[in-house]
């Protein structure tokens, strides 16, 4: 079932918690159900805290982490209300500590390379050559232009180059374990720690393996090499209107798992998405995707295989296969 699109308070308002844990403790006090039925009906805002903290426990509870927290022999063990608040709490820490922790990497990414995106953010901008850059969120590159070259260090995300044809240097975007040198183009680069992808709007590029001694590999419009692992390479025809779709705020997928278009939504969702279900995870999906609404996006993924759809405030999605 769907979690409630707007949350009313804060990730699990404090009133509604004490109102789930102390029923959960009495589920057949009579008294108690009446004060907890006219607490919903004093307030509009008491009841959207109410099914959003039911919403809440539900996912957290598919999540695995509605389990007491370990404590040491030494420390005494709390009263079932307090350990059941503890329990609530550490949850929405443990939600916290990881968008914290991605924010802090965020700033050093930011201060060690030349250009940089955040959550959700497109930039594009033109180099000193007449070169046109397009960057996706989360992605960050380095430039390192010399007499002999431009080559451009993707150090993540997804790049989309315009290469500017009057500086004669050979121009050259290095990602991952590839190499990808212009011959007069258009051309999309992603990198992440799966895979790297080339492909080719529009020209030639050659891609070749760093320090392999192999030789280039030349794509045309339409073009595109993933390369995942040694032995994991994939050419495939597509499209040369939908390379790059991003810059347009759409995600075209031909044939993907619900886990690789997961991770294509992720960096335009400024919170922690969870998919449960490997199986789910491992499902084909096929279709156009509207990455200006992120969670609207998720929720058609879930669709797609009659999965669960929850999102519990802006900080929390969870898809749920099981």
């Amino acid at each position: 079932m769907d979690g409630p699109a707007d949350p009313a308070n804060d990730l699990t308002p404090r009133k509604a918690s004490e109102w789930r844990i102390a029923l959960s403790e009495r589920p057949e006090d009579p008294a108690l159900q009446a004060r907890h039925e006219a607490w919903l009906a004093a307030r509009s805002e008491n009841r959207r805290d109410w099914e959003e903290m039911n919403a809440t426990w539900e996912a957290l509870g598919m999540l695995g982490m509605a389990q007491p927290p370990a404590v040491a022999p030494a420390i005494p063990r709390p009263r079932p209300f307090r350990r059941q608040k503890l329990i609530a709490a550490a949850a929405a820490a443990a939600v916290a500590l990881v968008l914290a922790s991605g924010w802090a990497s965020e700033v050093l990414v930011r201060l060690q390379s030349d250009h940089a995106t955040t959550t959700a953010e497109l930039q594009s901008f033109r180099l000193d050559d007449g070169s046109d850059v397009s960057l996706g969120p989360l992605t960050a590159i380095d430039i390192a232009y010399t007499n002999d070259e431009r080559r451009i260090r993707l150090k993540r995300g997804e790049a989309f180059f315009v290469v500017g044809a009057a500086d004669r240097r050979p121009f050259v975007v290095e990602a991952g374990p590839l190499e990808a040198r212009d011959i007069g183009t258009a051309f999309e680069v992603k990198t992440s720690a799966e895979a790297t992808e080339v492909s080719v709007q529009d020209g030639i590029v050659d891609v070749l393996a760093l320090n392999s001694g192999e030789r280039p590999e030349r794509l045309r419009a339409g073009d595109s090499v993933r390369v995942a692992g040694r032995n994991d390479r994939r050419r495939q025809k597509l499209d040369p209107a939908q390379i790059a779709a991003w810059r347009k705020r759409q995600l075209v997928v031909d044939n993907q798992t619900v886990g690789e278009v997961v991770e294509s939504i992720r960096p335009y969702y400024s919170g922690a998405i969870v998919v449960k279900g490997d199986r789910f995870a491992r499902e084909p999906l096929t279709g156009v995707y509207n990455l200006a609404d992120p969670a609207a996006a998720l929720r058609a993924v879930a669709m797609a295989h009659g999965a669960g759809f929850h999102r519990l405030s802006p900080w929390l999605i969870v898809l749920n296969g099981d």
